[in-house]
């Protein structure tokens, strides 16, 4: 079953704001990687699900009927959704200067229930390294219809693999437009066209400064 569709079908079933954006949950950390020349090359994403859309992956998944999600099953389920994600960029905007770094591909995943949720972690890796010298170097990660909600663990969001940088993460502040549209926009007939990327007035942005 495609990834939108268990989004869908978590919208139907769960008792939070059903009327309204977000329908699914996402709690996240990510580990920023750099090369031996202080280039940041990739990042490496955690999320965990909601138990809603981690039940109903589970209906779907459980290949073997046991009532359980396998490691291959969920191994199953990550990459496919990473696969469809890759017109979306994997939900993920990284910027340089201002510019959008252009992500290469998805690697080394893996996924785990940790009790109730799934789990998933991988790794984008970017088209090219980035410098850090010099550079104003931030993240966004977002489903930019708002279908998905994603946030920050409160403990150790962002770390570091090699280099010496550090991060400043920034609550969103969107404006009461944004928050009226996101309640309303399933009673709508028309999606308006300030719908379009919703999801991104209300990301955390992460900054990077590498001294």
């Amino acid at each position: 079953m495609r990834f939108w569709i268990l989004v869908l079908m978590v919208f139907v079933l769960a008792p939070r704001g059903a009327m309204a954006h977000p329908h699914a949950w996402v709690d996240m950390r990510e580990q920023v990687i750099l090369n031996n020349k202080n280039q940041i090359t990739a990042l490496r994403e955690h999320w965990v699900f909601d138990e809603f859309y981690t039940e109903f992956a589970r209906q779907d998944y459980d290949l073997n009927h046991n009532g359980k999600l396998e490691h291959d099953e969920l191994m199953k389920l990550g990459t496919d959704n990473l696969t469809r994600l890759r017109d979306y960029d994997f939900f993920t905007l990284v910027q340089e200067g201002g510019k959008a770094v252009k992500i290469k591909t998805f690697r080394d995943v893996d996924s785990a229930q940790v009790g109730n949720r799934i789990a998933l972690d991988f790794t984008l890796v970017f088209a090219a390294p980035v410098e850090t010298a010099g550079q104003g170097i931030s993240y966004k990660i977002y489903d930019p219809s708002y279908y998905i909600e994603m946030k920050h663990e409160k403990e150790n969001p962002v770390s570091f693999s090699g280099g010496t940088c550090h991060f400043t993460l920034t609550q969103p502040k969107p404006d009461i437009s944004k928050i009226g549209l996101a309640a309303t926009l399933d009673q709508l007939k028309q999606k308006p066209q300030a719908a379009d990327n919703l999801g991104s007035y209300f990301a955390e942005k992460v900054d990077i400064t590498c001294p």
